[in-house]
């Protein structure tokens, strides 16, 4: 026997069974697969097809569920697609998906727009701890100047020995607007192990820099920087090429503008060479006491290794 629903449902063009899946006294006023038949058990999605001929109409009376006297299954020709259901599981499973993507992106993101603070990440990873000194600095060892040197009789050419790694407490660059530079005298961190990294002041009764040209650089900007000459720049370094090339190392005689009776220099780059002052002086041919005097070494040196002047007598004008 049909129920009280059904017999009223008669009186109305759309079926009374008709309903969304969580609230079946409720639907959609167009075909959809949300509506559900809760004539059937359990109750189904219709298809959209069958929606617009019986369930929206006044037809539903003819429609073979509403006729059933008990409830059943919907048949499968009449059941539409459980779009509630799968939606939802869908949208569920995604969730922890899109989760994982989207977190690490927005960090990412983040991250790069504080620099300074993914600067202190990675180098707070590989920084390593050194209260007493800056980094070694490896000083190079050839130059496009010194390649183009040409040997001549009583002339030296240095020699190119590797790279070597010198503590230092002083610039390696040095900003010649900047005013007067400040003169300090350097301490060599190992025992015994004489020479010098470029930039850094040297010498007692003279003060020298050994520097290494850059681009732009000009002898008046030394001579400005480091209160001298261009005079006196020229005296004292050994066949200086004119105009200045980049990448040769000169020598700047530091707060004085003459050079006077010194020598002219050339400079030498060594590599942990253990000898005496007077074995090196042999071997750059040069004579050990104007070595010792104008490096401001002393009999303590038993391995050199950085840069050092090579006294030469000066050209003849």
């Amino acid at each position: 026997m049909k129920n009280t629903r059904s017999h009223s449902s008669a009186l109305t063009s759309r079926c009374d069974f008709l309903g969304l899946k969580d609230d079946p006294q409720t639907c959609l006023a167009f075909s959809s697969n949300w509506n559900y038949c809760h004539r059937a058990r359990p109750p189904e999605s219709v298809r959209i097809e069958h929606q617009r001929k019986y369930c929206h109409t006044s037809d539903h009376v003819q429609c073979p569920i509403y006729r059933n006297e008990r409830p059943g299954p919907l048949p499968p020709e009449v059941r539409g697609r459980r779009m509630a259901k799968t939606g939802r599981a869908k949208q569920a499973a995604r969730i922890p998906a899109l989760l994982f993507i989207l977190i690490p992106a927005l960090l990412i993101l983040w991250l790069a727009q504080t620099p300074s603070l993914l600067n202190e990440i990675t180098s707070g990873l590989f920084r390593k701890t050194n209260t007493g000194s800056q980094p070694p600095v490896t000083v190079p060892v050839t130059s496009t100047a010194a390649a183009t040197q040409t040997k001549t009789p009583g002339s030296f050419i240095p020699p190119a020995p590797s790279p070597v790694s010198i503590q230092t407490n002083f610039s390696t660059s040095a900003d010649y607007s900047a005013g007067t530079p400040v003169v300090q005298t350097p301490t060599s961190p190992f025992e015994g192990v004489c020479g010098y990294p470029l930039d850094t002041p040297f010498g007692k009764e003279h003060k020298f820099i050994i520097h290494q040209a850059q681009d732009g650089d000009s002898l008046s900007m030394y001579a400005n920087y480091y209160q001298t000459s261009v005079d006196a720049i020229r005296a004292l370094n050994y066949r200086l090429p004119v105009p200045l090339l980049k990448e040769w190392v000169v020598v700047i005689l530091v707060g004085e503008t003459q050079a006077g009776d010194l020598p002219s220099f050339e400079t030498y780059l060594a590599s942990n060479t253990g000898s005496s002052i007077e074995s090196l002086a042999r071997e750059l041919s040069t004579d050990p006491a104007a070595l010792k005097q104008y490096n401001d070494f002393d009999e303590s040196c038993r391995a050199f290794s950085g840069w050092l002047l090579i006294p030469r007598q000066k050209p003849a004008p």
